[in-house]
């Protein structure tokens, strides 16, 4: 017998600065198949040292397209955090949904 149990979580505001390593464009065209569909992955070193740490943030839709230009400046980038359970186990995923270059 599975349990679940659901919390609800509030967070207000969500972002990571540093500099962005990489930005990877995908494509492909939805279920309907006359719709096309953009991804922008953007790989952003946010803690430098002996263990750097990265994060990958995924910005959907062709108006983020301009993200492409981040790659190797310094940016401060807004993002949600969504999660799902897939193939049975859990994933999260950070939703990015604004960015400023410094």
């Amino acid at each position: 017998m599975k349990t679940q149990c659901w919390v609800k979580i509030k967070i207000t505001k969500m972002e990571l600065s540093g500099k962005v390593i990489s930005v990877t464009e995908n494509t492909g065209v939805k279920q309907d198949g006359v719709t096309e569909w953009f991804r922008y992955d953007v790989l952003i070193n946010y803690e430098q040292g002996q263990f750097p740490k990265n994060a990958a943030i995924s910005f959907s839709g062709k108006k983020f397209e301009n993200v492409l230009k981040l790659e190797g400046k310094e940016a401060r980038i807004y993002f949600d955090i969504s999660g799902q359970i897939y193939n049975g186990k859990p994933q999260n995923i950070l939703k990015g949904y604004k960015y400023d270059v410094r």
